[in-house]
Parts: C-alpha cells; sequence; structure tokens
C-alpha cells in the first residue's frame, strides 16, 4: 500500500504556477512521491469541478474533509492533500498549502511518511494477532467437532450393542427349554465352536427345528446373517445348505457333535444377503 497525494489546482490562484514549477516539479519531490505516493489532480477553478470534489470528498473522506476544502479561499490554492488508508476507512493525515518552500514540503511528506510506516507496522502487528486468534478458533472448533463426532459414534455404539443385546435375550427367553440328558424322548448334543475358539455346548430334542439351533447361536453373539454354521467333519455347510425348518435329529443322537461359526464374506454390491423364509416341513 502507498499514501494518496491529492493535488488540488486553481488557475485563480497566484500561487499555482509558482507551486507546479518549483515544488511539483523539483526533482526531489517527483522522485519521493514517485516512490512512496500515488498521486491524482483535480481542477477547481470551476464551480462545478469542485462542487463534485466536495461530494467525492464527503463520501470517500468524510464531512470533516470536505468542510475542511471548502473553507480554503482561492489565494490559499493550490493544496496538496495527504491521505492514509486506515484499515475500512481513510484519514487526512495533512494538508499543504501552496505558500510552502521544496524543503518544507519535503519535511512534510517525509512526516507524513513516518506516521503511515508506523501505523503499517500496527496493522501488521493487529493483522498477526486476528490470524493467531483465529487459528486458536478454528483448532478449538475442530477438536469440538472430532469430539462431537467420537461422542455421535460411542453413542451409536452403545445404542447398536443395546439393540443387538435386546435381539439376544429376546431369543433366548424365546428357545424351549434345555432338554436333560436322562430325556425320553432322542436328543442331541451339539457342541458349537465359536471364531474366538470358545465352545458352546447345548443339548436340543432331535425334533426341534433347525431354527432352534440358529437361534440359540444367535442369542450367544453370532446371528445369521453375520456368521454361518457347518460341520467340522465332514466339513461342509450342512446347515447353511438347508432351510432352517429342517430338523436337528439330522445329528446322530446322544453324540457330540461340533458345529463350526465362522463369519460369513460379505454380500456384493448393492446385494440384500441371505435371507431364510420359515415354513413348515412337508
Amino acid at each position: 500500500r502507498k499514501l494518496l497525494a491529492i493535488y488540488l489546482h486553481n488557475d485563480e490562484s497566484v500561487l499555482s504556477n509558482v507551486f507546479c514549477s518549483q515544488m511539483m516539479c523539483a526533482d526531489s519531490i517527483v522522485s519521493y512521491l514517485s516512490q512512496n505516493f500515488i498521486t491524482w489532480a483535480w481542477d477547481v477553478t470551476k464551480e462545478s469541478n469542485k462542487a463534485r470534489l466536495l461530494t467525492m470528498c464527503t463520501r470517500h473522506f468524510g464531512s470533516v474533509v470536505a468542510q475542511t476544502v471548502r473553507t480554503y479561499k482561492t489565494d490559499q490554492f493550490p493544496l496538496l492533500l495527504v491521505v492514509m488508508g486506515k484499515r475500512t476507512s481513510n484519514e487526512v493525515l495533512n494538508v499543504i498549502q501552496g505558500n510552502t518552500t521544496v524543503d518544507e514540503l519535503m519535511m512534510r511528506l517525509m512526516g507524513a511518511m513516518e506516521i503511515f510506516t508506523a501505523q503499517q507496522q500496527e496493522d501488521i502487528k493487529d493483522e498477526d494477532e486476528r490470524e493467531a486468534r483465529e487459528m486458536v478458533k478454528r483448532e478449538q472448533d475442530e477438536a469440538y467437532g472430532l469430539s462431537l463426532e467420537a461422542d455421535r459414534k460411542k453413542r451409536e455404539a452403545q445404542e447398536k450393542e443395546e439393540a443387538e443385546q435386546a435381539i439376544r435375550l429376546s431369543l433366548e427367553q424365546a428357545l424351549p427349554p434345555e432338554p436333560i440328558q436322562e430325556a425320553v424322548q432322542p436328543i442331541s448334543k451339539l457342541r458349537i465352536r465359536t471364531p474366538s475358539g470358545e465352545f458352546l455346548e447345548r443339548r436340543f430334542l432331535s425334533s426341534c427345528k433347525l431354527q432352534v439351533l440358529f437361534d440359540f447361536v444367535a442369542s450367544k453373539g453370532y446371528p445369521f446373517e453375520q456368521f454361518k454354521l457347518l460341520t467340522t467333519f465332514p466339513r461342509k455347510n450342512g446347515l447353511l445348505s438347508a432351510p432352517p425348518c429342517g430338523a436337528v435329529r439330522r445329528f446322530h443322537s446322544d453324540e457330540v457333535c461340533v458345529v463350526g461359526v465362522t463369519a460369513r464374506a460379505p454380500p456384493p454390491p448393492g446385494s440384500l444377503g441371505p435371507r431364510w423364509e420359515v415354513k413348515e416341513p412337508p
């Protein structure tokens, strides 16, 4: 950024020619203005031009600056206004009249430049502090968002676990009582090996439908939609290949039969996965 130097010219002032030829054409003034200022000129000889200038000053610099320019008489022209941008507004640092010398003009321009440089340093410091505050706020917002996301996932996991526990409890309560070893009716004792290596053992009436076995395994946390049952010897998907309305009697009565539980492969994209329809056996 640079300072703005507005030169206001009036042909009716006797100082205008001297100021233009001796001040504004001096090599030192021209060089200093070129390096540090943006220079803009306006002719206020005609009242219409002066009125337009006052309107622009009011709009961009405020009514005080416009009133200051308005109070200067014709013989006090030309004027050199030094304007500095300050945050979102503009401020007139100096109004230099035509009755001055080259040295005095240079000193006042250099004084305005010192004020401008100090203001720039202050603006840079304020901007750095603002960016630091915004960075801290962004980090806090990000941490808060991550915390909310973690809480959401934790809550969803808890709700899912509670729902699964409710389903397992419902399945467990719906299971028929486990027959005793000395039962009169034929029974099948199954040993079910889980993916973790743990064994589940239970006796079933041989007349029970396979759905009871599926429900028992699901009540222990291995639902049919995610796991499949298979016999370990001979290894085959004997239970998976038949609908769950079959009977447990396919296993030999009074014999411990090992059934493995293994995770299902994920269904192909767009597939709803396996679905069983329980029907009464023929």
